[in-house]
Order: structure tokens, then C-alpha cells, then sequence
């Protein structure tokens, strides 16, 4: 242990001017029939809750599905009118035709990361398929003011129950809070356990692309406290390291190891588990982080005196937080024989998580050996073995050396 020095859819959107009727108020049915002269069916029509003259619409279009946004009123229609994915159309090539097209109302995806047990690329995907919706929203708002352009980054939190909230945005936007619906209403993965917080970036832009569209690091959330539990829960048993033998009998193995490391100021849980029968098949999570990101910022003058600055993201190891431990993998309890052992490091690192994993035999080492080195150790003040109600073991350990706090715990279950 050290201390720390710790997706795309779319092809185009484009502006029609069309006659309509002077002085009447529009009804749905006039929006789907101005949709429907297009060519379009399958038209679904949404009025407005703010203005009754503008109205949302999804429609198929040839063979692709459309969306947009219809203003009538006066003399004259204005719509604003999205194509995206086209039958047998991969998600790259389509993403190309957006980007090959010029014209107005452009939304790319920018960057981000999820902190939790939670697929990034499953959230990136679901980001994809939104982007029409996100569009939708950027097209709605330049019809109101043609020079909006930028970066908008949303941070969200999605619990078991799949109620996603989003909880801070960061942009000078006034499209935040349609995207923010759209975040919120979508079908995020389901984390199995805890809270999946997901930061990132999505780009807005009519000609140029923005240059900054956010990173990959692991969002940093407020609090990580330890997840370890010394103390037996209700219809769980205290096993005393002495008396290890005599309750318990039979094999047990590993199936889930968590790992919870804190310095004077930051903190980060990592869990690994789903081993299998294999090294390769172990699944390192990180739970839950505190680490602040550190920039670099940078300032240039050019030949006239005028000063550029520029803020970066600092090297990886600009902020280190890691911590290591080993537990017996597979143990005998008759002969107080441990057959191997499974090891576990974790490495947060300016926003980034590594991990290592591995798994070897042990060499002459028992459990009685084990116990007897934590009662001897004064750096592990905390040690605990626990029998749920389900006949899985747990043991676990605190260890302390200065400001630097490492708890970890191993779950285990009973061979068959």
C-alpha cells in the first residue's frame, strides 16, 4: 500500500417554407396533414404545451424514421425536419451522413464515464439512441435563437429501480432543460447494486464543432464511505477466529472480494467478483469515488500581447490513490488448508481506475496462520469473521498506517 500523492443517427435538418390558412388557430390534424405531404406516414403529432401554433412530430419517412418540430401560423409553416436511420443503416454510416451533410441543427456525443456497476458502452449506446430525441431539442431551441451553439455536460444518477435524476448541469445552454428530460426519461441499465452515476458531454453545433467535448473520466461523487461491516447483521453469526474450526466445516471459495481505500481527503470502493474457474473471468468494478480532477492550466501571449489561457487535464499521476490486498481463494476447513489465493489492486488515478487481479497457489499457508498474524499485527485494528443467514462466510479486515485506511472483504461460498 502506498500513500497517495494519491453515438448518430442523424442526416440532416433543413428549413421549408409552406402556405397555410391566415388567422386560424392549428389543429393537430392540419400539422399531421402538412407532415403527411412530405410523403411521410405513420405521422404521430404533439401540440406544444407552451406555444399552441408549434408542434412536435415522429413520422416515417421513405425508409427512415424522421422527427422534428412544426410552427404554423399566419401566412407561412416553418418546420425543422430530422432523418436518422435508415433501414439496414449501421450507426457508423449514419453518423457519417450527419457529419458529411451541412446545414443546421448538429448534436454529437461527446465524452463520458460511469462510476458504478453500470456498462459504459451499454450507456453510450443508449446515449445513441437518443441523440434524435437530444436533436430534437437543439432544433426546437435554434428556431428561437439561430446562433446557439456549445457543450452541454449533465451528470445523472440511476438507482436499482431504474429512476434515473439528473443531478447538476453544466452549460450556458437554454436547451438544458429539454435534455435534461430526455436524460431522465430514457431506459438506463438497471445497476445491480448501489447507484450508477454517469457524467457526459454532448456537443451542439450548426457549422463548427465544438472543440472541448468532455472526457472519459470516472465521475467523483460526494461521499464514499467504507462498505464494510464488522459487526454481524440481524440472523448473522460472529465466528471467533479460535472457534473457526468448529463451527464451520467443508470447502469454501472466494466469489467476491471489495476493496475500500481512504486517504486524508479522498476515498474510492472497488469490487471484484464473477470469478468462475478462471482469472480472465473476473469482473472489477468501481463503485463509488472522491477524487477531485487536477488541470493544468497553460497561458500563451501571442505577437500583440493578448493572453490565451488554456486549462488541461493534468497527467494521470498528477493525483494517485491506490491499495492492495490478497485473501485466501480456496480453503479447507478440516486441515485449515489454504489451496490458493486470489489477489486484488486497485490504482485511481487523476479520474482513471486500473485494476490488477490474479489468482496462485498458495505455498504451505493455513488459516490458522492467517488469524494468527492479524491478532499479531497492530496495523489491522479490526478483524471479523461472519456466517450469513445463507451459509456464505465473511471475512474481513481493517488495516491502518497513518492517514491511510484500507478495509477489505472477501465473500465466500461453500463448495458443492
Amino acid at each position: 500500500m502506498n500513500r497517495f500523492r494519491v453515438r448518430v443517427s442523424l442526416s440532416f435538418g433543413f428549413l421549408v417554407m409552406l402556405l397555410f390558412c391566415l388567422g386560424c388557430e392549428p389543429s393537430e390534424d392540419e400539422a399531421r396533414a402538412k407532415i403527411e405531404e412530405k410523403g411521410c406516414t405513420d405521422v404521430t403529432v404533439t401540440r406544444d404545451e407552451d406555444a399552441s401554433n408549434m408542434f412536435s412530430y415522429t413520422a416515417t419517412c421513405g425508409d427512415q424514421k424522421c422527427m422534428g418540430f412544426l410552427t404554423l401560423g399566419g401566412s407561412t409553416t416553418s418546420s425543422s425536419h430530422t432523418c436518422f436511420g435508415a433501414a439496414g443503416e449501421s450507426a457508423d454510416a449514419s453518423e457519417a451522413k450527419q457529419k458529411a451533410v451541412e446545414g443546421p441543427g448538429k448534436v454529437i456525443i461527446g465524452e463520458g464515464g460511469v462510476t458504478g456497476p453500470c456498462d459504459r458502452a451499454k450507456t453510450k449506446a443508449v446515449l445513441d439512441a437518443k441523440l434524435p430525441e437530444l436533436k430534437g431539442c437543439y432544433d426546437k431551441d435554434l428556431q428561437k435563437h439561430p446562433n446557439l451553439m456549445g457543450t452541454l455536460t449533465m451528470v445523472w444518477n440511476t438507482d436499482t429501480s431504474g429512476k434515473t435524476t439528473v443531478s447538476e448541469v453544466e452549460s450556458d445552454l437554454d436547451l438544458v432543460d429539454c435534455m435534461r428530460g430526455v436524460i431522465a426519461r430514457a431506459d438506463w441499465e438497471k445497476p445491480r447494486e448501489g447507484t450508477c452515476m454517469t457524467r457526459w458531454s454532448i456537443g451542439t453545433y450548426t457549422k463548427e464543432m465544438p472543440a472541448d467535448l468532455g472526457h472519459a473520466r470516472y465521475p467523483r461523487m460526494e461521499a464514499c464511505p467504507n462498505p464494510v461491516s464488522f459487526a454481524p447483521a440481524e440472523g448473522e453469526e460472529l465466528i471467533p477466529p479460535k472457534e473457526f474450526d468448529k463451527k464451520l466445516e467443508g470447502t469454501y471459495e472466494l466469489v467476491r472480494m471489495t476493496l475500500w481505500t481512504a486517504g486524508a481527503d479522498e476515498a474510492f470502493t472497488a469490487v471484484s467478483d464473477n470469478y468462475g474457474d478462471a482469472n480472465v473471468d473476473a469482473r472489477n468494478t468501481l463503485m463509488c469515488h472522491t477524487q477531485d480532477l487536477h488541470y493544468t492550466t497553460t497561458v500563451t501571449t501571442d505577437k500583440d500581447g493578448n493572453e490565451t489561457t488554456t486549462k488541461e487535464l493534468a497527467e494521470d499521476d498528477s493525483t494517485t490513490l491506490n491499495g492492495s490486498a490478497s485473501l485466501p481463494d480456496v480453503f479447507v476447513v478440516s486441515s485449515s488448508e489454504v489451496l490458493s489465493t486470489r489477489s486484488f489492486r486497485g490504482d485511481l488515478k487523476n479520474g482513471k481506475f486500473f485494476t490488477e487481479n490474479g489468482k496462485s497457489d498458495a505455498e504451505d499457508s493455513t488459516m490458522k496462520e492467517l488469524f494468527d498474524d492479524l491478532a499479531d499485527n497492530k496495523m489491522v485494528p479490526k478483524s471479523t469473521v461472519i456466517r450469513s443467514a445463507n451459509g456464505n462466510i465473511k471475512i474481513a479486515f481493517l488495516y491502518e498506517q497513518d492517514d491511510l485506511k484500507l478495509a477489505v472483504e472477501g465473500i465466500y461460498q461453500k463448495k458443492q
